[in-house]
């Protein structure tokens, strides 16, 4: 597989291009650990925020936390959450993803690594979403720990 990939995405630089970043979008997807290990060894710059959050989200959606897990604490991304921009692109590329895929692990692993309170995820599509999910764990969990609307309250009439 590692041959496989190094010859179709051409992985040669110090730093991960765009074609390396589809590269660690499907191995973290499909829940390859060698794979999104080996890209770890080979670049030493982590991906911006950007590029980061969309490389993490993936495996948040299909269940691969520990991968996610793996990928910010070997420094593969670089997103801290610190800022304004940081904290909206970790609900919005992060948190809401795993909500609607109902991944509760991967929303609980979210909201404690950066941080999100209920100021955070206060947008009702997070909660349609978690609904959508058929998950009602997760509902359950947004409703205790953030304080959203219950789903009775977003879809009552008008």
């Amino acid at each position: 597989m590692l041959k496989w990939l190094a010859a179709r995405f051409f992985l040669t630089e110090p730093v991960l291009r765009e074609k390396d970043d589809e590269a660690l979008r499907l191995a973290a997807g499909i829940g390859h650990h060698d794979v999104v290990g080996w890209l770890a060894e080979k670049y030493k710059k982590p991906l911006d925020r950007w590029r980061g959050a969309q490389a993490l989200s993936p495996a948040l959606e299909n269940g691969h936390l520990e991968i996610a897990q793996t990928m910010v604490d070997k420094k593969i991304v670089s997103i801290d959450g610190q800022d304004s921009f940081s904290r909206q692109l970790i609900v919005a590329a992060l948190f809401k993803p795993a909500c609607k895929a109902g991944r509760l692990a991967a929303a609980e692993w979210v909201a404690d690594r950066f941080g999100l309170g209920a100021g955070d995820v206060s947008d009702p599509l997070i909660m349609l979403s978690a609904l959508a999910s058929g998950r009602p764990e997760v509902v359950q969990w947004l409703t205790g720990r953030f304080g959203l609307a219950p789903p009775s309250r977003l879809l009552a009439p008008l």
